[in-house]
């Protein structure tokens, strides 16, 4: 999965890292070959310990500024995935117009919104 030039494992990996983007370092431990690069719980054990720290705070946006900008990045990133890999963009395609739902147990299920933005665009 390549975005922005970079190469991750995951969807998952790029957003965790999104977070991070203004701390290099950080931010390429969680690139495909970086620390945590392989392992989605490894990434998000490295997220929730770095994001409560206060050097760390001072230099990533807030929790209200990130919530702002997240949908965009699963979208972008839901778009590198699917354009990307002509098997994953052939299932995308063949759903049509039909509803996608995420099923969380907690939560039940939830639309997802960037993948059918994402099916849009690619059907164009």
């Amino acid at each position: 999965l390549v975005i922005d030039g970079n190469n991750w494992s995951s969807v998952k990996h790029y957003i965790l890292g999104s977070r991070f983007k203004d701390l290099v370092d950080l931010y390429g431990k969680f690139m495909k070959n970086g620390e945590v690069g392989a392992n989605n719980e490894d990434a998000l054990k490295l997220y929730n310990s770095n994001i409560g720290k206060k050097s760390v705070k001072t230099v990533i946006m807030n929790d209200e500024e990130f919530k702002k900008i997240e949908s965009g990045l699963l979208e972008k990133a839901l778009y590198a995935k699917f354009t990307q890999n002509d098997e994953l963009r052939e299932i995308l395609v063949l759903t049509g117009d039909a509803l996608i739902n995420i099923f969380k147990q907690t939560k039940g299920a939830s639309p997802a919104l960037e993948l059918m933005r994402v099916r849009k665009l690619i059907n164009k």
